[in-house]
């Protein structure tokens, strides 16, 4: 995760579904840089009921290979959270990175704290995680280099980014979490996981939240919910520029809703690669054929499942409830 104010909403709705137990979370650069997403992951679990006990790992703080892109601090604000706090008041910075360069920390991030939690993890519980991935998927690309049984001891791969059938959200070709790390997401996609599916645009596209269903959070959900109202007004105003409506797109929450009831979604299976370079860096390419003459870069590849369509509706309708049940069962 890269909180962000979707991630935000993703982590709250997680750790308060009864059906989940989530594990940890570990950090990763992109919508802000890596220190100040693993301060803002604590902030967000000291909101949400039961959310101290979850251990927190930080991770990547720059791409496999391309250079970093820019922050997109104009989408989520300077501290990722809607300018709602100073991260650097924070007790948990794992280091003081650069917010313009976004620079590695000192030690290889092969060796950082969260891939060294996922092997953990998936080594204790081996068949049981489901990995999700709301950001770049970096770390969990550190995580197959170093461990060569790390995809067949995962349950479950669920990956939110990519754009199969409909245009990227930073380009006609590509989705943030894709761009942000193209060589990482092309190995995640290519892993030989028991199961992966991809919770893309093509789904979260139509999962919006309105200011009014923001303030129906606030009033169901005490706490929690205030918490992520404030910080989803920024996000908010920012889809107001752009669409000329004040709402956000839960993009996050979607691949959560996915975990909860994939009942929800309709998914078709194909091997899905990402360009890694080029003007179509990021996009991710399913084959939808499969029965070519010739052998292609896709032949022989393990199926993603790839989501197509959405009762949106009833999503809206999970993230609100989960988060409100927690909440009110909570208050004393």
């Amino acid at each position: 995760t890269d909180p962000g104010v979707d991630d935000a909403m993703a982590i709250a709705m997680a750790v308060c579904c009864p059906e989940l137990e989530v594990l940890a979370l570990t950090t990763v650069f992109g919508n802000v840089p890596v220190h100040v997403a693993t301060a803002n992951a604590h902030r967000i679990l000291s909101h949400v009921p039961g959310g101290s006990s979850v251990r927190v790992a930080s991770g990547s703080a720059a791409p496999l290979r391309r250079a970093p892109r820019d922050f997109p601090l104009v989408v989520h604000g300077e501290d990722g959270l809607g300018n709602t706090w100073d991260p650097s008041s924070s007790p948990h910075l794992p280091y003081v990175g650069d917010a313009e360069s976004g620079a590695a920390p000192p030690d290889d991030a092969a060796d950082s704290d969260a891939v060294t939690a996922l092997i953990e993890l998936v080594r204790q519980y081996p068949h049981q995680v489901t990995v999700l991935a709301v950001g770049p998927l970096t770390n969990v690309a550190h995580a197959l280099q170093r461990d060569a049984d790390f995809a067949t001891l995962v349950d479950e791969m669920v990956v939110m980014g990519g754009a199969v059938d409909v245009n990227g959200n930073v380009s006609p070709a590509a989705e943030a979490n894709m761009v942000c790390d193209p060589h990482a997401a092309d190995i995640v996609l290519t892993a030989p996981f028991p199961r992966c599916s991809l919770v893309g645009l093509d789904v979260s596209m139509q999962t919006n939240m309105s200011d009014a269903r923001l303030e129906e959070l606030r009033e169901r959900a005490p706490g929690i919910g205030s918490f992520l109202a404030d910080a989803a007004s920024f996000y908010v105003s920012f889809h107001e520029k752009r669409y000329g409506t004040r709402f956000l797109h839960i993009h996050d929450p979607t691949a959560v809703a996915y975990i909860v009831r994939p009942d929800l979604f309709k998914t078709r299976a194909g091997p899905v690669r990402v360009v890694t370079d080029g003007l179509a860096i990021g996009q991710t390419i399913q084959d939808q054929r499969q029965d070519w003459l010739i052998g292609t870069q896709w032949s022989d590849l393990p199926p993603v499942h790839v989501c197509t369509e959405i009762d949106a509706a009833a999503v809206l309708e999970l993230l609100m409830d989960k988060i409100s049940s927690a909440a009110t069962d909570n208050i004393v």
